[in-house]
């Protein structure tokens, strides 16, 4: 009753807020870019991306604490004193480009002086986002976090690599972060994903950024999803940019209102409009029928009806003990799938690879061969080049608890094949869950396991290779073996 009471409080907030005007605010801005890193290939883009946000935030109205190329004590220097400038602020916004990493699904913020060679430099090389976040949530107001922070991380693999069979700790990109009341956190593409540093002047997630910060009265809500969509339109759809917000009300990084000029009257339907965007996500029916009262005609006041009766419906539907609920907890994504992919069915698991290579006399190369429990028989993927790419997906007849995974790597039939063909260095494991874990593997014939106990949901997965150990003879990559274990 007190989380229903509390969503109602904001859905009223958000419904008066809409004729007031634009009253003087602080707002303070933290902007970092690193570029220059030193124990890694730099980036191009992160300084530059952070100069620009800079410039048009000054022209919006912020006090704009700036760090380019920060080393880890100067980096804690600017945080500190942006958890200073911005008390009484009424806008915090930080605002990150540059590497990043998540280990344990704790996300860090990597300075230019980072090397991470071992598990404990986590802690005293880079900046833990929580840290950030505490300190902005210690006041009630509007608080925005951009991060620009996902690209492809040479850090996190020698991370990886230090931590041997703990490496599945290590994710790609960055992790899912919680926002706290009054919060919107943006990550330039989903969490567990990879973003492009670009090959403009900006990063494409920034550069549509600066593309709409500054449209007048454009609700923060609103520009992510412009955001979202010309992100998408510049990759290919291969960068989604993706937020979670737990904003309470409206905001506009311009407003066309100030102090002593009110703004126009906002129409009935701009409104609704407004609201309904504020709470699309609700599960709470409290807060569906309070909008329902507010705006009781119109087609936002059809979506919340319609809104109102599915979850009613899931509600009865819970009762009914069909499975048991944590399996049913999660939305799984279909499965991916590829012209020319071979599969072989083993009990209730079916595998498929992405590739083969074209059968030598006797000798197959199939899917398979990954479960017949033989190391003279392996997988060889087909395509030209050492593998990069190349995948096996797991599929279950139902959505199963994955327990851990064990791999013989290599063509392991003799030493002198296993030296000859390409071997796996780095495989992202993808599960249906969304979740994304990263795993190295040693150059050994011997079999490896990977745990996943507590990240383990699925109803598929795919191991994606991501890097090999090349054959003395052949590009081809091949593995012999891969049993899964699963409840």
């Amino acid at each position: 009753m007190r989380t229903i009471g509390l969503l109602l409080f904001c859905l009223g907030l958000l419904f008066t807020a809409f004729d007031g005007t634009a009253m003087a605010e602080k707002r303070v801005a933290l902007v970092i870019g690193n570029s220059a890193y030193e124990h890694v290939a730099p980036l191009e883009n992160p300084k530059n991306d952070a100069e620009a946000i800079s410039t048009a935030l000054s022209a919006l109205g912020f006090t704009v604490i700036r760090g380019i190329d920060l080393t880890r004590a100067d980096l804690e220097k600017k945080a500190r004193e942006f958890a200073l400038t911005s008390r009484g602020a009424d806008v915090a916004l930080f605002y990150y480009a540059g590497h990043g990493l998540q280990v344990n699904g704790q996300n860090y913020l990597a300075p230019v002086d980072v090397e991470l060679t071992d598990e404990a430099d986590l802690d005293f090389q880079t900046v833990s986002l929580d840290t950030i976040l505490r300190n902005m949530e210690r006041e009630r107001r509007t608080n925005l976090v951009f991060l620009d922070a996902c690209r492809d991380n040479p850090l996190a693999r020698n991370l990886a690599r230090s931590m041997g069979t703990r490496s599945a700790a290590v994710g790609r990109g960055l992790a899912r972060t919680e926002s706290g009341v009054g919060t919107l956190i943006a990550f330039a593409t989903q969490p567990g994903n990879v973003a492009l540093d670009g090959d403009g002047d900006n990063s494409p997630f920034t550069t549509a950024l600066l593309q709409h910060i500054e449209t007048p009265d454009l609700d923060v809500a609103l520009m992510m999803r412009r955001v979202r969509q010309d992100v998408m339109a510049a990759t290919n759809d291969r960068q989604v940019p993706w937020n979670n917000s737990s904003l309470i009300g409206t905001f506009a990084f311009k407003n066309t209102a100030d102090g002593s000029k009110s703004a126009a009257p906002q129409s009935t339907v701009s409104a609704a409009a407004e609201a309904w965007n504020a709470i699309e996500d609700t599960t709470s029916p409290a807060v569906l029928k309070a909008f329902i009262r507010e705006f009781p005609d119109g087609i936002y006041s059809a979506f919340a009806k319609s809104r109102l009766r599915e979850l009613e419906t899931k509600t009865e539907v819970a009762a009914l003990p069909v499975k048991p609920p944590e399996l049913n907890s999660v939305r799984h994504a279909a499965r991916p799938r590829a012209a020319g992919e071979d599969c072989s069915r083993r009990g209730d698991m079916e595998f498929c690879v992405s590739s083969v290579l074209s059968s030598q006399g006797n000798n197959s190369y199939r899917a398979a061969n990954l479960g017949d429990g033989h190391a003279r028989t392996a997988w060889v993927e087909g395509r030209p080049g050492q593998g990069v790419g190349e995948w096996i997906l797991v599929a279950f007849d139902r959505v199963r608890n994955v327990r851990s995974l064990q791999l013989r790597n290599g063509y392991a039939k003799s030493a002198d094949i296993f030296a000859k063909n390409s071997r796996v260095q780095d495989l992202e494991i993808h599960l249906s869950s969304g979740k994304t874990i990263h795993w190295t593997l040693k150059d050994t014939g011997e079999p490896q396991i990977v745990t996943l106990d507590g990240a383990g949901e699925a109803g598929w997965l795919q191991l994606r290779i991501l890097s090999v150990y090349p054959g003395s003879k052949y590009a081809d990559t091949a593995i012999s073996e891969l049993q899964v274990t699963a409840d």
